[in-house]
């Protein structure tokens, strides 16, 4: 992991956030 992309780090970043913030929403339904 010497040269990593910012569009995959952003990537990835947005689909964790996504998912932490999506977890809540599901199980409070």
């Amino acid at each position: 992991l010497h040269s990593v992309d910012p569009n995959l780090t952003t990537s990835i970043f947005l689909t964790y956030f996504t998912v932490f913030d999506n977890m809540p929403l599901q199980q409070n339904k």
